[in-house]
Protein backbone atom coordinates (compact mmCIF):
# COMPACT_ATOMS: atom_id res chain seq x y z
CA UNK A 1 0.00 0.00 0.00
CA UNK A 2 2.59 2.52 0.99
CA UNK A 3 4.05 2.23 -2.87
CA UNK A 4 1.35 3.28 -4.34
CA UNK A 5 1.75 7.39 -3.70
CA UNK A 6 -1.80 7.79 -5.18
CA UNK A 7 -3.42 5.86 -2.38
CA UNK A 8 -1.56 6.55 1.11
CA UNK A 9 -2.65 10.80 0.48
CA UNK A 10 -6.09 10.02 0.99
CA UNK A 11 -6.65 6.78 2.86
CA UNK A 12 -7.28 8.22 5.98
CA UNK A 13 -10.38 10.36 5.12
CA UNK A 14 -11.81 7.33 3.78
CA UNK A 15 -11.08 5.28 6.77
CA UNK A 16 -12.83 8.04 8.78
CA UNK A 17 -15.79 8.02 6.10
CA UNK A 18 -15.91 3.94 6.20
CA UNK A 19 -15.96 4.36 9.98
CA UNK A 20 -19.02 6.68 10.27
CA UNK A 21 -20.74 5.04 7.74
CA UNK A 22 -20.68 1.63 10.16
CA UNK A 23 -21.53 3.96 13.32
CA UNK A 24 -24.52 5.50 11.25
CA UNK A 25 -25.52 2.16 11.25
CA UNK A 26 -24.47 1.32 15.04
CA UNK A 27 -22.82 -1.89 13.85
CA UNK A 28 -20.52 -3.58 16.24
CA UNK A 29 -17.66 -2.40 17.75
CA UNK A 30 -15.78 -5.46 17.40
CA UNK A 31 -16.33 -4.88 13.49
CA UNK A 32 -15.56 -1.40 13.83
CA UNK A 33 -12.46 -2.32 16.09
CA UNK A 34 -10.93 -5.40 13.31
CA UNK A 35 -11.84 -2.73 10.65
CA UNK A 36 -9.36 -0.34 12.67
CA UNK A 37 -6.87 -3.16 13.09
CA UNK A 38 -6.92 -3.26 9.50
CA UNK A 39 -8.83 -6.65 9.59
CA UNK A 40 -12.40 -6.62 7.30
CA UNK A 41 -15.02 -9.43 8.73
CA UNK A 42 -18.41 -10.55 7.52
CA UNK A 43 -22.02 -10.86 8.55
CA UNK A 44 -23.54 -13.57 7.20
CA UNK A 45 -27.75 -13.51 6.98
CA UNK A 46 -29.02 -16.22 6.03
CA UNK A 47 -32.13 -15.81 7.72
CA UNK A 48 -34.16 -13.31 10.37
CA UNK A 49 -32.93 -15.68 13.48
CA UNK A 50 -29.46 -16.93 12.09
CA UNK A 51 -27.49 -13.84 11.49
CA UNK A 52 -23.46 -13.99 13.04
CA UNK A 53 -20.19 -12.66 11.94
CA UNK A 54 -17.14 -14.56 11.00
CA UNK A 55 -14.00 -14.07 9.36
CA UNK A 56 -13.35 -13.03 5.83
CA UNK A 57 -12.50 -16.27 3.45
CA UNK A 58 -9.07 -16.03 1.45
CA UNK A 59 -11.71 -15.20 -1.93
CA UNK A 60 -12.80 -12.51 0.22
CA UNK A 61 -8.91 -11.39 1.03
CA UNK A 62 -8.24 -11.75 -3.00
CA UNK A 63 -11.28 -9.43 -3.95
CA UNK A 64 -10.37 -6.89 -0.95
CA UNK A 65 -6.83 -6.70 -2.39
CA UNK A 66 -7.73 -6.41 -6.27
CA UNK A 67 -10.78 -3.74 -4.83
CA UNK A 68 -7.90 -1.51 -3.18
CA UNK A 69 -5.75 -1.78 -6.28
CA UNK A 70 -8.55 -0.56 -8.14
CA UNK A 71 -8.73 2.20 -5.28
CA UNK A 72 -11.64 1.13 -3.32
CA UNK A 73 -11.21 0.61 0.22
CA UNK A 74 -13.55 -2.78 1.55
CA UNK A 75 -14.47 -1.67 5.41
CA UNK A 76 -17.16 -4.97 5.84
CA UNK A 77 -18.83 -7.39 3.57
CA UNK A 78 -22.74 -8.66 3.56
CA UNK A 79 -23.41 -12.07 2.80
CA UNK A 80 -26.97 -12.86 2.26
CA UNK A 81 -29.19 -15.13 0.18
CA UNK A 82 -31.40 -14.01 -2.90
CA UNK A 83 -33.87 -15.33 -5.54
CA UNK A 84 -33.24 -15.41 -8.72
CA UNK A 85 -36.41 -14.30 -11.31
CA UNK A 86 -38.14 -13.46 -8.31
CA UNK A 87 -42.08 -12.71 -8.68
CA UNK A 88 -45.02 -12.07 -5.96
CA UNK A 89 -48.36 -13.76 -5.94
CA UNK A 90 -51.04 -12.78 -4.18
CA UNK A 91 -53.57 -15.68 -3.57
CA UNK A 92 -55.83 -14.97 -0.48
CA UNK A 93 -54.76 -13.10 2.50
CA UNK A 94 -50.79 -14.41 2.27
CA UNK A 95 -48.60 -13.25 -0.71
CA UNK A 96 -46.09 -15.34 -2.11
CA UNK A 97 -42.94 -15.08 -3.37
CA UNK A 98 -42.24 -17.52 -6.38
CA UNK A 99 -38.41 -17.97 -7.58
CA UNK A 100 -36.39 -20.18 -9.72
CA UNK A 101 -33.09 -20.89 -7.68
CA UNK A 102 -31.69 -19.35 -4.56
CA UNK A 103 -28.16 -18.12 -4.71
CA UNK A 104 -25.54 -16.24 -2.80
CA UNK A 105 -24.53 -12.87 -2.66
CA UNK A 106 -21.76 -11.14 -1.88
CA UNK A 107 -21.80 -7.48 -0.79
CA UNK A 108 -18.55 -5.58 -0.68
CA UNK A 109 -18.69 -2.46 1.29
CA UNK A 110 -16.45 0.17 0.35
CA UNK A 111 -15.06 3.96 0.22
CA UNK A 112 -13.00 5.23 -2.69
CA UNK A 113 -9.58 5.85 -1.48
CA UNK A 114 -9.52 8.68 -3.38
CA UNK A 115 -12.27 10.62 -2.40
CA UNK A 116 -11.72 14.13 -4.46
CA UNK A 117 -11.16 12.06 -7.94
CA UNK A 118 -14.30 9.98 -7.07
CA UNK A 119 -16.40 13.36 -5.94
CA UNK A 120 -15.67 14.87 -9.68
CA UNK A 121 -16.48 11.20 -11.58
CA UNK A 122 -20.23 11.14 -9.36
CA UNK A 123 -20.28 14.80 -10.79
CA UNK A 124 -22.38 17.75 -8.66
CA UNK A 125 -19.90 18.26 -5.54
CA UNK A 126 -17.56 20.41 -7.23
CA UNK A 127 -16.37 22.66 -3.88
CA UNK A 128 -13.97 25.74 -4.23
CA UNK A 129 -11.46 24.12 -2.94
CA UNK A 130 -10.03 20.15 -3.03
CA UNK A 131 -11.35 20.28 0.87
CA UNK A 132 -14.88 21.39 -0.31
CA UNK A 133 -15.38 19.36 -2.77
CA UNK A 134 -14.02 16.41 -0.54
CA UNK A 135 -16.22 17.64 2.00
CA UNK A 136 -19.12 17.55 -0.71
CA UNK A 137 -18.86 14.06 -1.55
CA UNK A 138 -18.61 12.72 1.71
CA UNK A 139 -21.65 14.31 2.90
CA UNK A 140 -23.17 12.49 -0.02
CA UNK A 141 -22.49 9.53 0.76
CA UNK A 142 -23.38 9.78 4.28
CA UNK A 143 -26.80 11.84 3.27
CA UNK A 144 -27.08 8.13 0.83
CA UNK A 145 -26.24 5.84 3.97
CA UNK A 146 -29.55 8.07 6.35
CA UNK A 147 -31.53 6.70 3.42
CA UNK A 148 -30.35 3.45 3.63
CA UNK A 149 -28.28 2.88 0.88
CA UNK A 150 -24.59 2.04 0.84
CA UNK A 151 -21.90 1.61 -2.46
CA UNK A 152 -20.76 -2.36 -2.90
CA UNK A 153 -19.04 -4.15 -5.12
CA UNK A 154 -21.42 -6.90 -5.50
CA UNK A 155 -20.93 -10.42 -6.50
CA UNK A 156 -23.19 -13.54 -7.41
CA UNK A 157 -22.72 -17.29 -7.35
CA UNK A 158 -20.47 -16.91 -10.56
CA UNK A 159 -18.31 -14.42 -8.69
CA UNK A 160 -18.60 -11.55 -11.15
CA UNK A 161 -18.28 -8.05 -9.62
CA UNK A 162 -20.45 -5.47 -10.33
CA UNK A 163 -20.37 -1.98 -8.48
CA UNK A 164 -23.59 -0.49 -7.38
CA UNK A 165 -24.98 0.98 -4.39
CA UNK A 166 -27.47 -1.83 -1.72
CA UNK A 167 -30.55 -0.77 0.11
CA UNK A 168 -29.50 -1.95 3.77
CA UNK A 169 -31.17 -2.47 7.17
CA UNK A 170 -30.38 -3.29 10.64
CA UNK A 171 -32.09 -6.01 11.52
CA UNK A 172 -31.26 -7.28 15.83
CA UNK A 173 -28.41 -4.90 15.38
CA UNK A 174 -26.99 -6.79 12.44
CA UNK A 175 -26.43 -4.66 9.18
CA UNK A 176 -28.49 -6.98 6.69
CA UNK A 177 -28.88 -6.47 2.56
CA UNK A 178 -32.32 -6.28 1.68
CA UNK A 179 -33.29 -8.79 -0.84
Amino acid sequence: MASNSNVVPFLKKSQKLAEDLMNMFGMKESIINSFNEGKVLRTNYVHYNKIFQSDATEQDLKVKKCLMEMGYLVYHILLSLDMSNKQLYVSGENPVFQFDNLFTKKCYLCVPTNLYEAAFKDGGHEGRTRQETVQNYMEHILSEAQRGFLSAFVSDDENKLTYTNIEVTVVRGNLVVIT
